[in-house]
């Protein structure tokens, strides 16, 4: 092949394809936004929270599970390809002076699942949607009260995410790197059978970038959301009422 064919064959597999131009996230339907779990683990201790604070960001939306990609600070939009956007994200995301609540909103994109039209779905552009996050006081709640711990196996689950957005909860982070992990929370079983959970821990992992603090708090972040989508009956088995007691839960994150 000329070199001329062949650097034009080149660059046609390497092109990235354009981004269209962000709309609202109310113009689209959500189907998932960040549950307490996350946005309580999102925030430091030193995190000044006397006063909301909303940022304004810009993300990329995946065609398949409608999950966020990338994410750069929202300002006047400029027409980008997807290289050009991913290199501006990750010069934002990396920021050593980046102040602890915008990185906490930062970090709670990741969960926020959308339904894309079918005209958004085939067209040549990636759809992109403005994204408002709010931090405020109530999202760190008060320690919850001491409770008597239940065994997991003691549990009955009534509900559970299906296979396919669980798998979407999967860190993007850890898909590039080919990375697995193990995470073990406590939870805290809520009078409506949901899972409040913290005190996340990585007790195994794998891949390229494995043990890595910023990959390590994707996969705590990333179970934390897909526990908190659970749900389970107010009694365990021998009838034995569970609101407001712990359990300590595991999961594995691991790649087909």
């Amino acid at each position: 092949m000329p070199s001329s064919l062949l650097l034009l064959a080149l660059t046609a597999q390497t092109a990235f394809p354009p981004l269209a131009a962000p709309v609202r996230l109310d113009r689209l339907t959500v189907a998932a936004t960040p549950n307490a779990s996350v946005r309580a683990a999102t925030l430091t201790e030193a995190a000044d929270l006397s006063t909301p604070r909303t940022f304004h960001f810009i993300c990329v939306v995946t065609r398949r599970g409608g999950r966020m990609g990338d994410c750069i600070d929202a300002a006047p939009w400029r027409n980008m390809d997807l290289s050009a956007f991913q290199a501006l994200a990750l010069q934002q995301a990396d920021a050593a002076s980046e102040e602890p609540l915008r990185k906490a909103a930062r970090a709670r994109l990741a969960f926020y699942r959308v339904r894309l039209s079918l005209d958004q779905e085939k067209a040549e552009t990636l759809p992109t949607v403005f994204i408002d996050e709010t931090v405020r006081h109530d999202d760190r709640p008060a320690p919850p009260p001491a409770a008597e711990a239940i065994m997991a196996s003691d549990l009955e689950f009534t509900e559970r995410p299906d296979a396919a957005t669980l798998a979407s909860y999967y860190p993007i982070l850890g898909l590039r790197l080919g990375a697995t992990a193990r995470v073990s929370v406590q939870c805290h079983i809520l009078p409506s059978g949901h899972l409040f959970c913290d005190q996340g821990a990585i007790v195994a992992g794998g891949g390229t970038g494995a043990g890595t603090t910023g990959l390590n708090q994707s996969f705590i972040l990333a179970t934390y959301q897909a526990l908190g989508s659970m749900r389970v009956a107010g009694v365990a088995k021998g009838d034995v009422p569970i609101a407001g007691r712990t359990v300590k839960l595991t999961m594995n994150w691991a790649l087909p």
